[in-house]
């Protein structure tokens, strides 16, 4: 898997011994001596996260800007204590964390990681739904959000049965269950072994 690239974009007292300790924990990170040099980057290379130092009149307004640009890159804002939390049309996004100064390159860098494993959490789990829903063929049904455990979990034992075709030895294998536990969800959601 290639490496993630983060954007560090504030002062040289804080860019460069948090882009050490980030280089240190295997990302490939790009630094810019203020936001709006970042969002020029950021109109050239994709970044995982962007730690963005408010400082020196970038306002909240700038991160507006950022979020059209690069909606999926998550958002870490460095903010004087007086500051606000910040919001993008209104509401504050999901992808967007906000520390407050001082705070150290340690701390940084571990909210950094935190936000790098969301984000891979996200990424697997939507290329997980796409297999499943790719596994089903044409109008077997797929996964959507909102969907309940159980009706996800009768669309993964049908889809893998029909996978080994049959085969329930295989398909428990496949899931990771023992045969029993298979034979009770094909007469619980009464699936057609075929």
């Amino acid at each position: 898997m290639p490496r993630w690239r983060i954007l560090v974009a504030g002062d040289a007292d804080l860019r460069e011994p948090l882009a050490a300790s980030l280089v240190a924990g295997g990302y490939a990170v790009d630094t810019a001596c203020c936001v709006r040099e970042g969002v020029e980057l950021m109109r050239q290379q994709d970044y995982a996260v962007s730690v963005l130092d408010l400082a020196h009149g970038d306002g909240f307004e700038t991160l507006t800007e950022i979020q059209r640009l690069r909606p999926q890159c998550s958002l870490l804002v460095l903010a004087a204590p007086s500051s606000h939390q910040p919001s993008i049309g209104g509401t504050t996004p999901d992808a967007l964390e906000v520390a407050v100064k001082p705070c150290s390159s340690d701390d940084i860098s571990a909210r950094v990681s935190r936000m790098i494993e969301i984000q891979t959490l996200r990424r697997e789990n939507a290329a997980l739904r796409e297999q499943l829903a790719r596994s089903f063929g044409p109008g077997a049904g797929t996964i959507a959000p909102g969907m309940k455990l159980c009706e996800m979990e009768k669309l993964l034992v049908a889809a893998t049965i029909q996978y080994t075709h049959g085969n329930i030895k295989e398909a428990a294998s496949v899931l990771g269950i023992d045969r029993s536990t298979l034979y009770e969800k094909i007469k619980r959601y009464e699936i057609p072994r075929r």
